[in-house]
């Protein structure tokens, strides 16, 4: 069977089941749905044999008929976990065509434990733009436990808009929070004594076969139970001279009797072995039956079982798909224990497993194993399918509700689901927890092999998952590593494009963190070129995250944004909006606009994405541009409360992420921040703030820090009209940008080399420096270096006004400088207590813009507009969009 038609076999979840009895329309209860114009929830509940499904699906086709949108979803037992069930419910959009067939693939990406909220925010857009009323129906919801899930129903039915209903089939009362829908009626709740027959619909059930006095008799003894009035129907067209004096009750042991005296016994002993064999699958077809039995028949058997389709329950109207009852299937599966064993049965699910992994359904095929209580070919299944690689092609989300459905103990003692733990918990965020894995994976591993027993995974996986948990944790940042990572590559199979892919991606992640930019980019390239042949998109956006970053580091800034948005677009394409790799696109892109002096963008950008890094896989570079960017906007702004808190939120990344080169930045930016409020700095003295390793500030992998450091120091030097110390400090910075090709640093060590000329009043001499400055800039659109440089900026601008207007970029030049460095105080959004996204929503807010425009200027929907305003009136203690603008107003 091919993905496409794993597909075919996922769709018949995503279809109401076929009337399995010949009755007329419930039309009371279909009335009961009707009485309201459309409730938002409707809950039946009721135990097995109740017809709960049946009701359903009929309200399922008179909801289609009136031109609602209509979604189904069909759940079995290995659907309680929250990355699965989300899976199946983005399908069922699909089917539905209520979302584009993109929305599955990006579903697979994200993670029930981390992004409930992003998901829930993608399911109301999708429900938003539909422009008819949708009817959401899950039938079996009692399989559903999942904390995960529940939560995202109580938030769906808390947030959802007007034109969502939704329909629930439970044996159980589900846990929802319902008490506020009761209240104000927009909840119907169907019981079994409202499921039951009346004895209108049993006498449209058994028709004129029976007296209507015995027919009364019959209702009197099931007490309308359907199950019940279901089998005493095909019990009389089967065997008609015959009388029912054993059935009449909803005794469960009755009922088996019944099954194996009037039903099973009746079968022959093929039939037999076909039904009790198939007992074990949720679900299954042809195809499927065959495999397990062992033989062939398959559809000729279920030919036989036409008679009894209220017990064998075809799912699609291609009847291609079926299931059984569950009381039926109860039955059989203990009569198959009773006749082979737990063994044999056991063995029998493990070729189901087979099945379904070889047929690309991983999670089914698991879920058989453990059901089997076979861990061995479970983790063998896992292996064979990828690994801790399926992250990477197939999404987190797959990878963690595989992982989800083993404890604590299979982690630790099966090394290739310790090392996809290890490199789950990367792309999570959480990167000590991630070592933790790879230890214990590692020694695990070791062990196995000592012992020479088999294990599913190689000394190249644990090569590179090691690589990646010391990149995260920050520990490979020198040259030294360079070269094992070449002797790896060449040890790899030449059709290994994965493994080099992302080998490769290392190299060049190295290489730009020591300042290496062109090599960096040689590697990035030919780490498109892998992860392209290997097909995975998520390898791909890495490679041009790590080009563009060699190209903006050195300078080229334009063709750095082009790269940066073609990642996005590549995110956005494959893994929906506000995804991780987005968000690191969105904050490096951000540091070209600001650079540009495009603020509102670069602001704008970062606002999406910062929060983000924080809370995913991120390494040192990406978190060391954008917080130094964000301090950049806060002091652009003259926002020292925002300041402020930004230091402390990057001394918390770095110490929870063990990023020891982010906290020697940090102390850098503090300094920064001292110096832009007043404090001094002197060259005798460290500086104010963090302590400073000057000897670590100098290792090639600290560029960024030496660089703001060096031009820190020199603007002290000139604002103390120290011009000896500021020439000093502008050599060692031009030699610094020489020595990586950083054009930002060249043309800042002119700007201060000028300067210092124009003090001295060598103004002619400071024309040189000027002009080279100027050359630098204008090539690229630098405008912020002018703006952020030394104090007696303008004034050298204005001696040099002639040559600025050679420069056609710079026509405004100087009134931008000038308007840039006339900054208004403010306090900031911080100290009212407002959330990442709060924060972003409230500046829109007070410039008076709609909910929808909000939306379209954060990328995201109205509903979730509306969620974060309802939080954000809450912490300003309003009522009105009047007054939490006013509230607002001291601190924007």
């Amino acid at each position: 069977m091919s993905g496409r038609q794993t597909q075919v076999f996922l769709q018949q979840k995503f279809k109401p089941p076929q009337p399995r009895v010949r009755l007329t329309q419930r039309q009371n209860l279909l009335k009961a749905f009707n009485d309201k114009q459309h409730y938002q929830l409707t809950s039946v509940v009721a135990p097995a044999g109740f017809g709960k499904s049946t009701l359903m699906g009929q309200f399922f086709n008179a909801m289609t008929l009136r031109s609602c949108a209509c979604v189904w979803l069909a759940l079995d037992p290995s659907d309680n976990e929250a990355n699965r069930f989300f899976h199946l419910l983005c399908h069922a959009l699909v089917d539905s065509n209520l979302a584009q067939s993109s929305f599955i693939n990006r579903a697979q990406h994200f993670s029930a434990t981390e992004d409930t909220d992003r998901f829930l925010a993608e399911v109301i857009k999708v429900i938003s733009s539909c422009d008819t009323h949708i009817y959401w129906f899950v039938d079996d919801f009692h399989y559903i436990s999942d904390p995960a899930v529940i939560s995202f129903f109580d938030q769906l039915m808390r947030y959802c808009p007007d034109n969502f209903s939704l329909v629930l089939a439970s044996r159980i009362q589900p846990p929802l929070e319902v008490g506020l829908l009761m209240a104000q009626g927009q909840m119907l709740s169907i019981d079994s004594a409202q499921l039951k027959f009346d004895l209108v619909e049993a006498r449209a059930l058994f028709g004129d076969v029976i007296p209507k006095e015995t027919l009364e008799g019959l209702y009197s003894k099931t007490e309308g139970w359907i199950v019940a009035m279901q089998l005493m129907q095909m019990w009389l067209q089967q065997s008609p001279q015959h009388s029912m004096q054993t059935l009449g009750t909803q005794n469960v042991e009755i009922l088996n009797r019944y099954f194996s005296e009037q039903i099973f016994e009746r079968f022959s002993p093929e039939l037999q072995e076909f039904v009790i064999h198939t007992s074990l699958l949720d679900r299954f077809n042809p195809t499927l039956a065959n495999h397990v039995c062992e033989a062939g028949g398959g559809e000729e058997f279920i030919k036989q079982l036409e008679p009894f389709r209220a017990l064998v329950i075809p799912i699609d109207f291609e009847s291609s798909t079926y299931r059984y009852h569950h009381l039926f299937g109860d039955f059989l599966q203990q009569k198959l224990l009773a006749k082979v064993g737990e063994q044999i049965c056991n063995q029998l699910r493990c070729k189901a497993a087979r099945f379904y992994a070889e047929h690309d359904y991983l999670a089914e095929a698991v879920s058989q194993c453990i059901r089997a209580g076979e861990m061995d070919l479970a983790v063998e299944l896992i292996s064979d399918a990828g690994g801790w690689e399926m992250i990477m092609t197939r999404g987190i989300g797959l990878v963690e509700s595989l992982l989800a459905q083993f404890d604590e103990t299979s982690l630790v003692k099966y090394p290739c689901l310790g090392l996809m733990q290890a490199y789950l918990c990367m792309k999570l965020g959480r990167v000590v927890k991630a070592e933790e894995y790879f230890n214990l994976a590692t020694v695990r591993f070791n062990e196995i092999t000592a012992a020479q027993d088999v294990t599913q995974v190689t000394e190249r996986d644990f090569i590179i998952i090691g690589l990646l948990v010391d990149i995260y944790l920050d520990k490979h940042v020198s040259a030294d590593v360079l070269d094992l990572i070449d002797s790896r590559l060449n040890r790899l199979d030449e059709g290994d494009h994965l493994g080099k892919g992302v080998l490769l991606a290392c190299q060049s992640l190295i290489l730009n963190q020591i300042a290496r930019f062109r090599q960096a980019e040689a590697m990035a390239i030919a780490c498109e070129q892998e992860m392209q042949l290997a097909n995975c998109w998520v390898g791909l956006n890495y490679a041009l995250l790590h080009h563009g970053q060699s190209l903006a580091y050195r300078g080229q800034l334009l063709q750095a944004l082009e790269q940066f948005e073609r990642a996005a677009s590549l995110a956005e394409e494959h893994y929906g909006k506000d995804n991780g790799l987005q968000a690191m696109s969105w904050c490096l892109a951000a540091d070209i606009h600001y650079q540009r002096n495009e603020l509102d963008k670069a602001q704008q950008m970062l606002n999406k994405g910062l929060g983000v890094l924080e809370s995913r896989d991120c390494w040192h570079d990406i978190y060391a541009v954008s917080f130094r960017l964000a301090l950049n906007l806060a002091l652009a702004s003259n926002d020292k409360v925002a300041a402020e808190a930004l230091l402390t939120r990057i001394a918390e990344v770095a110490s929870n992420r063990h990023l020891n080169r982010l906290s020697l930045l940090c102390g850098v930016l503090e300094a920064k921040t001292n110096q832009h409020f007043g404090s001094k700095l002197t060259t005798d003295k460290p500086i104010p703030g963090l302590a400073i390793d000057l000897n670590e500030l100098k290792q090639d992998s600290n560029w960024l820090a030496l660089s703001d450091y060096l031009e820190l120091k020199a603007k002290d030097a000139l604002a103390r009209n120290a011009g000896a110390d500021a020439q000093r400090l502008a050599t060692k910075l031009h030699a610094h940008g020489a020595k990586i090709e950083r054009q930002s640093d060249l043309a800042k060590a002119l700007a201060i080399e000028a300067i210092v000329l124009e003090q001295r009043g060598e103004a002619e001499k400071a024309c040189e420096p000027l002009n080279r400055m100027f050359e630098i800039c204008a090539l690229e659109g630098y405008i912020r270096v002018f703006i952020d440089g030394p104090n007696g900026m303008i004034s050298l601008l204005k001696q040099n006004s002639a040559a600025v207007r050679e420069y056609p970029q710079f026509v405004d030049l100087l009134e931008t400088v000038e308007q840039g460095t006339q900054v208004t105080p403010g306090f900031g959004l911080s100290e009212l207590g407002l959330s990442h996204r709060e924060s972003q929503i409230a500046p829109l807010l007070a410039r008076g813009l709609s909910n929808k425009q909000i939306s379209q200027h954060l990328g995201i929907s109205d509903n979730t507009v509306k969620f974060h305003l309802k939080n954000l009136f809450s912490k300003l203690k309003v009522a009105t969009r009047t007054e939490a603008v006013s509230v607002l107003h001291p601190y924007l």
